[in-house]
């Protein structure tokens, strides 16, 4: 018997959100949870848990519980439709955070094969070794397509911070809807040059190293 009770509990959390009922959410969902659920309900849990958390301005605990239901479903995506822009918008940014971890190198091993000859400052910059071996026009032109897309990364993780806390403090949906569109477009800018920073930077050490 508790155990169909268990795994009915989520039914009425949904019934609750879609009330609007969210402060009950966040008093309910973190008993069901603990209580053991399987593991598509913990998800529908916690995807509620997060959704009410961020509905009602907090933002931050909305975030953890998004890390918790992305850590059991790195894939999971929420309807575009029947989503609101500002729980988008906190899903986008815990995904997406998690993603660029999951894509960083693990740390060298005592087994790594490591190059014979020190590795020059100079490979470190992408066009200094050109520079230095008298190829100048091609390397001045890489360090200024480095320096370029270092510097617009720089001010597009800035804009997109201030548009994203705009967006987080709108209030009408008017407002809502512009600055979503445009802490939209900064975080699709700061991905670009996140990109095109790595790729320079990567060809830069690479041509560095094959000219040693």
């Amino acid at each position: 018997m508790l155990l169909t009770l268990i795994l009915l509990a989520a039914s009425p959390l949904e019934d609750l959100y879609n009330a609007g009922d969210y402060e009950k959410v966040i008093l309910q969902a973190p008993s069901v949870l603990t209580a053991g659920t399987s593991r598509d309900d913990s998800m529908l849990v916690y995807r509620l848990y997060a959704s009410s958390l961020i509905a009602l301005g907090m933002n931050q605990e909305g975030a953890g519980a998004f890390r918790r239901l992305l850590a059991m479903n790195p894939n999971m995506e929420l309807d575009p439709e029947s989503t609101s822009p500002k729980i988008r918008a906190v899903f986008d940014q815990v995904k997406g955070e998690m993603t660029r971890a999951l894509l960083q190198s693990p740390p060298a091993r005592r087994d790594t094969v490591y190059l014979r000859k020190p590795v020059s400052l100079s490979a470190l910059v992408p066009g200094l070794t050109r520079i230095r071996d008298h190829k100048a026009s091609s390397g001045y032109a890489l360090l200024a397509g480095f320096v370029a897309s270092a510097a617009g990364l720089g001010v597009s993780i800035v804009a997109y911070d201030n548009a994203h806390r705009a967006y987080l403090q709108a209030s009408t949906p008017a407002t809502i809807n512009s600055s979503y569109r445009v802490a939209d477009a900064w975080y699709k800018a700061r991905g670009v040059c996140i990109g095109t920073t790595a790729v320079i930077w990567g060809y830069g050490l690479l041509d560095a190293l094959l000219a040693r």
